[in-house]
């Protein structure tokens, strides 16, 4: 009777044990910036994925499991990436991680994801190279759901010269992104018969732009293009109208939001035309509820990172549910086999690991809302991983 009682015993431990396990959490990295000049669309990437992250839990989990995120603060910068990076995979012992906003964190952080064969959702970051090195590019750990900013080049800059700008000056923060955007516009804008009298790159954090404003105003373009996160590009547009400069004004990035309108105002921010693979407005149901919920969780309306850090976690998701595992090797297989409608469009990884979604244009008003004009998906153009072969070889 004993014996009975005690292998009883030993069996209800055993599923408790079991129940235990089954319930440990999957630990999940967010990296990005959460302290410095870029701060606010870091933590609006974290809120997103927040938020998925919740809803993913209260449904019941993955695989039984919640999901918990570890998040670590990169400042916008390469070595802080790195520093970054390393932290939730060895100390918080994450199985995939979301990042990391800025190109030029991502393309430094790219290495130690190979390294320590963790995979990593690029869930903002737009310069080419990062997916140019994914996939059978190199690097099998590294997956981009948004567009990279050649793409984008050919909705938008095509847009800046049909809409009366013949010649344009861009103004762009001088990274990798910044010099991406800078590559991919001229090259789209100059082909469609436009002209760019200049190009002009500053020091993210910098505040004074009076000098480069005065050159610019001196060249007398149509446009002037605006590559800046929203806190640099709320300087810029307020120093902009000190001059009294009355251009059209184009911006690759992160002003056209509800948060750049607010620290502008209606009256400096009416009028911008912005470019993401996301933007508020857009007519689909899934993004009405991703909106509404947002708001109700956090206070307030999502703006670009909020919508790309939910969409990183729902693809990690999907991919251990795919893999019917947790590890960070089958949530790698997994992304390959993702086909996911999402907020940002149909998501599912080519060969480069790089999705192709939409190019949403939108436009702040009069009264300071923002209202989508144009929303496009994107299919890979004839040729693309070739010519960006040859562009790498030379």
């Amino acid at each position: 009777m004993t014996k009975l009682l005690t292998m009883g015993a030993l069996s209800i431990l055993m599923v408790l044990g079991s129940v235990a396990r089954a319930a440990e959490p999957i630990a999940i990295g967010y990296i990005g910036p959460l302290t410095g000049s870029v701060a606010l669309l870091g933590n609006e990437a974290l809120k997103g994925a927040t938020l998925a992250a919740e809803q993913i839990n209260a449904a019941g989990g993955v695989l039984g499991r919640p999901i918990k995120i570890f998040a670590a603060d990169n400042k916008c910068n390469p070595a802080e990436a790195v520093s970054a990076t390393r932290k939730v995979i060895t100390r918080d012992r994450v199985v995939a991680a979301i990042g990391q906003l800025c190109s030029s964190a991502t393309l430094a952080a790219m290495p130690i994801h190979e390294q320590e064969k963790v995979p990593l959702v690029v869930e903002t970051s737009t310069n080419p190279l990062i997916t140019v090195r994914a996939g059978v590019g190199g690097n099998k750990w590294v997956f981009r759901p948004n567009l990279p900013d050649d793409i984008n080049a050919t909705v938008f800059a095509k847009m800046i010269v049909d809409l009366g700008g013949k010649t344009a000056s861009f103004l762009l923060t001088n990274d990798d992104w910044g010099r991406g955007v800078g590559a991919s516009f001229k090259e789209v804008i100059e082909k469609e018969g436009g002209k760019v009298l200049s190009l002009d790159y500053y020091d993210e954090g910098e505040t004074n732009f009076l000098s480069v404003l005065t050159k610019i105003r001196g060249l007398n373009p149509n446009a002037m293009l605006i590559a800046a996160r929203t806190a640099s590009g709320a300087v810029i547009m307020k120093q902009y109208t000190e001059l009294g400069m009355k251009m059209a004004i184009f911006n690759q990035g992160d002003m056209v939001n509800e948060q750049f309108v607010k620290l502008v105002g209606k009256d400096i921010a009416k009028g911008i035309l912005g470019s993401e693979s996301w933007y508020p407005g857009v007519d689909d149901p899934l993004n009405k509820k991703f909106e509404a919920d947002y708001t109700a969780r956090w206070g307030y309306e999502p703006i670009e990172p909020s919508a790309y850090g939910y969409v990183g976690m729902q693809l990690i998701a999907e991919a251990i549910r795919l893999s019917q595992s947790a590890t960070s090797e089958a949530i790698r297989d997994g992304l390959t086999r993702v086909n996911l409608k999402t907020i940002a469009g149909q998501v599912k990884f080519d060969e480069h690991n790089q999705a192709w979604t939409w190019v949403v244009v939108a436009k702040i008003t009069d009264d300071g809302r923002i209202v989508t004009i144009k929303s496009v998906q994107v299919d890979r153009p004839k040729g693309y991983w070739e010519e960006w072969e040859k562009k790498t070889k030379k």
